[in-house]
């Protein structure tokens, strides 16, 4: 699926590492607990909207706001 959607690499590493934030039960600031947000929820949105869009970048760049959102109403 990450080949053949073109899914970038950095979206899956920001992910991951807010998978791995998930290992320790801690609180956050608000910074920490925005990029969790972002790895956990608005990338997952994007690889989704990736494969959505099928190649078509420009539909890609116009709804890449409005999917980190809808990825991070569902957190």
């Amino acid at each position: 699926v990450v080949r053949e959607y073109n899914i970038p690499l950095d979206l899956i590493e920001t992910f991951l590492n807010s998978m791995e934030m998930d290992l320790v039960k801690k609180e956050y600031d608000k910074t920490k607990y925005e990029q969790y947000i972002l790895g956990s929820a608005e990338v997952v949105g994007l690889m989704c909207l990736k494969i959505f869009v099928n190649g078509n970048d420009s539909e890609y760049e116009r709804l890449k706001p409005l999917a980190m959102k809808l990825g991070s109403a569902f957190r």
